[in-house]
């Protein structure tokens, strides 16, 4: 289990850089907006494709913006690097105001009032700016030796471009407008498949038990949610229902009775259904094409319920005796790692064909097994929102 899950994630890591895109657009320098499909190289680098064109790669002094679905674009805008050099990079609006503040990647930039230029915020530059660009507001004194000493970190930044817009007189109030969906768009869908589930048994009773059951077959049903980015990139959740079926192969064991020891042939069955929800992230790959590749991990919370134990047992030569008992619910916590691909039905909708691997430990006190092991082959359609 452990190999299976370091394969997915090492796939996942070294494909990452080769990943899928979405629909989206490019806004050209000439202003023209080219449709197409967006996939992000980097932070820095959008390559885009189309349909019986040639292959476009676009760093930001050579677009006006790119966005996704029909999303507002991201843009390409001169940035003062603390350095003194500048520099064209890609943008994200986070607040708009007298003065604006713009992040790209993990940097803050400042926009000061009446100006075109931003200003890249670092620990060592950010007191001088705040000095030059944002004194005169009474609520914010921005060159106190109190203010002097306040450590560097964005949500202190954002904390006093708030303040101090509000503290210039306008006509609205300045609020923080970053929107922390841009550049993802959502896939929604239905799935079902087969299960096929092996246990680990464990019982100090009863050490004759054989030391897990046979994988047995099943099924699951799940509707699914998931945000995805144009470098592949995706994370989702899920709400699902399973039913689960597994035996061991027939043992043998004897047991001392007042005529001596009497020998016996059984066979174990569990038979459960399981509520699940679960959460999952992972990325795409290989070119833009019909069939997309892709790589996930994840975590299930579940319910078991409708639990039963079947022994059919075989006294010697006697009448096979079939015992049934109902067993406690319990909740369960699971690892999973999947794989499958995508293949391209219309602009907006996909089936996905896919193998997912669960393992995880049971929580049923009444259970005689300590962890379970579930293999399930999927099939899903999903459509996009752009």
């Amino acid at each position: 289990m452990k190999k299976l899950f370091l394969l997915l994630l090492v796939l996942g890591t070294l494909t990452h850089a080769r990943a899928q895109g979405l629909p989206g657009y490019v806004i050209t320098l000439a202003g023209d907006t080219l449709w197409g499909t967006i996939v992000e190289k980097s932070q820095q680098r959008v390559v885009l494709y189309r349909a019986k064109q040639p292959t476009i790669i676009y760093r930001p002094s050579h677009l006006r913006g790119y966005g996704v679905g029909r999303q507002e674009a991201f843009r390409s805008r001169v940035v003062r690097l603390s350095s003194g050099v500048d520099s064209v990079r890609i943008v994200r609006l986070v607040q708009q105001g007298q003065v604006s503040l713009y992040s790209s990647g993990t940097d803050a930039l400042l926009q000061p009032a009446g100006q075109d230029e931003l200003y890249e915020l670092t620990p060592l530059n950010w007191h001088l700016l705040f000095h030059r660009y944002l004194s005169g507001c009474a609520k914010l004194p921005v060159s106190s030796p109190e203010a002097l000493q306040v450590p560097f970190s964005r949500e202190e930044i954002e904390r006093q471009v708030v303040v101090y817009n509000n503290c210039i007189p306008t006509n609205r109030v300045s609020m923080l407008t970053e929107d922390r969906s841009q550049g993802w768009l959502g896939r929604y869908g239905i799935w079902g498949g087969a299960t096929r589930t092996a246990m680990s048994l464990q019982d100090e009773f009863r050490d004759y038990l054989p030391k897990r059951t046979q994988f047995g077959s099943g099924y699951g049903l799940g509707l699914e949610a998931m945000a995805v980015r144009a470098n592949g990139l995706f994370v989702g959740g899920q709400v699902a229902f399973s039913q689960h079926h597994t035996a061991t192969d027939r043992y043998s064991y004897s047991l001392y009775t007042d005529s001596g020891f009497k020998p016996y042939t059984e066979q174990l069955e569990f038979s459960y259904v399981q509520s699940s929800i679960r959460a999952n992230f992972g990325s795409s790959f290989g070119a833009v094409d019909i069939l997309t590749p892709y790589v996930a991990l994840g975590v299930a919370l579940t319910k078991t319920y409708r639990t039963k134990e079947v022994i059919t047992r075989s006294p010697g030569s006697s009448k096979q005796e079939v015992l049934e008992k109902q067993l406690g619910d319990g909740g369960n916590l699971f690892l999973e790692g999947n794989a499958g691909v995508w293949i391209k039905a219309t602009a907006t909708t996909s089936l996905r064909l896919s193998l997912q691997y669960s393992w995880g430990y049971l929580t049923n006190p009444t259970f005689n097994a300590s962890s379970t092991q579930v293999v399930m082959g999927q099939v899903g359609y999903f459509f996009s929102a752009h």
